[in-house]
């Protein structure tokens, strides 16, 4: 195969997105994307899918990726024959290949399927040996200087594309000929192999993971929109036992900053029991989000941090960015700031237990805040650490509410407590930027 014309090979282009560095431990593929390419033709075809690693997903600043986007994603066990089939009688291409091929051996090993050594290019090395003027070998460095556009970096398919332009480039650029000029070796996987793998043809891309993520975040207001009792008129009759009731279960729906559809089919069945209208419930949400603006303020300030998770649950709460720029506007001119009927609810969390789960995201002065520094505080605000989930443990403290680490799991399968890190910050009275 080292003598092949170029003009007669396909090429399989292919970029992931992982979890983490370590194919042989723990880290798993989230997103996996394939571009057949041949030189005398171009793009023949693209493969894109986020998948569910079944575990928690990572640096989301790295990759872009939350939970919620691989929530409904297929696991690599449903993709893999359908991924060997696209690398079938291909050459396989990476800016780093060897780094894909480690994580894509790693998945096939863990279904007993053993890849060999496929024929694989890293254009990360060409690049090093042809490209001497590039700022460094990273892909956006050496796009960037044969004019390649990256969309979306750090998504599977925005490289895969990109890697693909710069591989024609570079060939193009050295005047190689056959693939032996590529250094190129291994054997090519046989077209049909491994016909124990499952071929579904599930696809998950990143576009359909956020549409889907917007129809969840828009479930509750659709259902609100329904409610069918009459509007009752402003100021008389307004049933106030029933709005704290509601509110009090919105806040508790919304303490992991995420709310399922079964708690918004909750809240919308007491709201109907308590005989609110449609009216009233969006005048109670406008409520809690004032409460949350004044709990925000309470240090004079709203932080970058606070600010994010007040968009978040405006969204949740089904109301228009417009309601949070209203509601923001009056908290800063209101000399006393905003009061209502509705507070939150204020504890006391001395004694008891909590554990932390997945990668902080909140930084203080620019600075990431470490698990470490994460328990100092929560010990000088008498809690007490605990290592893992147990059914004693009062608070889970994650910072991506859909995580699907083995610790949300096992507290979810408790009924344990799931508090999203920025409502955690509040609580211990700690201000994040």
């Amino acid at each position: 195969m080292r003598s092949v014309p170029l003009q007669d090979v396909n090429f399989a282009v292919i970029d992931l997105e992982t979890t983490g560095l370590s194919p042989r431990g723990h880290d798993r593929v989230i997103e996996v994307a394939v571009v057949k390419t041949m030189m005398d033709q171009g793009l023949t075809s693209e493969y894109d899918t986020l998948v569910n690693p079944k575990r928690d997903i990572g640096p989301t600043a790295i990759h872009g990726v939350e939970s919620a986007d691989v929530l409904s994603a297929p696991c690599f066990e449903d993709i893999a024959g359908d991924l060997a089939d696209l690398l079938s009688e291909s050459v396989l291409v990476g800016h780093n290949v060897d780094f894909d091929l480690a994580f894509l051996a790693a998945e096939f090993n863990r279904l007993g399927v053993d890849l060999g050594s496929p024929p694989s290019v890293c254009t990360l090395t060409l690049s090093a040996q042809l490209l001497h003027g590039a700022a460094s070998c990273r892909l956006t460095s050496c796009c960037q200087m044969l004019g390649i556009p990256i969309i979306h970096a750090h998504s599977a398919l925005a490289d895969a594309r990109a890697t693909a332009a710069l591989l024609m480039q570079l060939v193009l650029r050295a005047g190689y000929q056959t693939l032996s000029e590529l250094e190129c070796r291994g054997t090519p996987l046989p077209a049909g192999g491994f016909p124990q793998l499952m071929r579904s043809g599930l696809v998950h891309p990143r576009e359909q993971a956020r549409s889907i993520r917007e129809e969840e975040e828009t479930y509750l207001a659709r259902l609100i929109s329904r409610l069918s009792l009459p509007a009752l008129a402003a100021g008389s009759n307004v049933p106030l036992r029933g709005i704290l009731a509601y509110l009090d279960l919105l806040d508790r729906s919304l303490e992991d900053r995420y709310m399922a559809q079964t708690e918004a089919d909750q809240l919308i069945g007491l709201a109907t029991e308590w005989g609110l209208s449609s009216d009233t419930v969006w005048q109670a949400h406008r409520e809690y989000l004032r409460a949350l603006i004044a709990a925000a303020l309470a240090d004079g300030i709203i932080s970058q941090s606070e600010r994010a998770d007040l968009i978040a649950v405006t969204q949740w709460l089904g109301l228009a960015p417009s309601d949070l720029d209203r509601a923001l506007d009056e908290a800063r001119t209101s000399a006393e700031g905003i009061s209502g009927i509705w507070t939150q609810r204020k504890e006391d969390i001395a004694g008891k237990c909590v554990c932390f789960t997945g990668e902080l995201r909140s930084t203080i002065g620019g600075r990431p805040i470490t698990r470490e520094m994460a328990q100092e505080w929560a010990v000088e605000a008498g809690l007490r650490l605990a290592p893992g989930v147990s059914k004693k443990l009062d608070l889970l403290v994650c910072a991506d509410p859909l995580s699907q680490s083995g610790k949300a799991k096992k507290a979810r399968e408790h009924g344990i407590r799931v508090v999203a890190e920025t409502t955690f910050w509040q609580m211990i009275g700690v201000a994040v930027d």
